[in-house]
C-alpha cells in the first residue's frame, strides 16, 4: 500500500509539508513555523499538518494564524490515520534539536514522503541530503530558509529522493527489525 501511494507522488503541483512529532520547541516546531514565517514566497506550498499534541497549542495555533500558509493542527491520531496524511504528503519536516532515528522518516519515506531534516549524527546515517532526503544545517541555531525554499522549488529533486527514501524504507521494515533480533538472540544462544 505504501508503495502503491509513493508510485503516485506528484511533486509538479503545490506541496503537503507534514510535522509528526510532540508540538514542542525541543521538536522543532518552532523553527519550522519560524522557516516557513521568513519564507519570501510560500505559494508552492498547498499546506502544513502538524499532528501531535501539546501543553502550549493556542501558542502554536496563533503562530500559525499569522503564516501564509493554511496550517491544519490533526492531535494525536492513529497509525492509520497518520498512514493517510503520509501518503498525501509530499514532505516531512523534522528539524530536531536532539533525536535518536525517528522511524517516522522511514514510515514516511515508504509513502514517498521526502524528509527534510535537522543535522543529527543518527539521522545522517541513512538519510544523505539530496539522494534520499534532505539535511538542513544550522548556524549559531537558525536554519537557512533561502535553502529550505531551495529544496521545495526543486521539485525534480523532490521526485529523486522521493523515489530512493521509498526504497530505502524497505530496509527498515518492522519484519527486518524482528529477524535483525532474532538472529542476535540466536547467536547470543550459540
Amino acid at each position: 500500500r505504501a508503495t502503491n501511494a509513493a508510485n503516485k507522488k506528484n511533486f509538479n503541483g503545490k506541496l503537503n509539508l507534514l510535522f509528526v512529532g510532540r508540538l514542542e520547541q525541543a521538536k522543532g516546531l518552532d523553527d519550522l513555523l519560524s522557516l516557513i514565517e521568513k519564507m519570501d514566497r510560500t505559494d508552492k506550498i498547498n499546506s502544513l499538518t502538524i499532528i501531535g499534541e501539546s501543553k502550549t497549542l493556542p501558542k502554536y495555533e496563533k503562530w500559525a494564524e499569522r503564516l501564509p500558509v493554511k496550517v491544519i493542527f490533526s492531535g494525536l491520531l492513529s497509525r492509520k490515520d497518520v498512514f493517510r496524511h503520509y501518503a498525501r504528503s509530499h514532505i516531512l519536516v523534522l528539524v530536531s534539536k536532539s533525536e535518536g532515528f525517528p522511524k517516522v522518516i522511514m514510515e514516511a519515506g515508504a509513502f514517498g514522503c521526502v524528509s527534510i531534516v535537522s543535522d543529527l549524527p543518527q539521522i545522517r546515517n541513512v538519510i544523505k541530503h539530496g539522494h534520499n532526503g534532505f539535511i538542513l544545517h544550522s548556524d549559531i541555531g537558525f536554519i537557512d530558509h533561502q535553502n529550505f525554499q531551495t529544496i521545495l522549488n526543486d521539485r525534480d529533486k523532490l521526485d529523486f529522493c522521493s523515489k530512493n527514501i521509498n526504497s530505502a524504507a524497505k530496509d527498515f521494515t518492522f519484519e527486518k527489525y524482528i529477524s535483525a533480533i532474532e538472529n542476535a538472540v540466536l547467536r547470543q544462544a550459540h
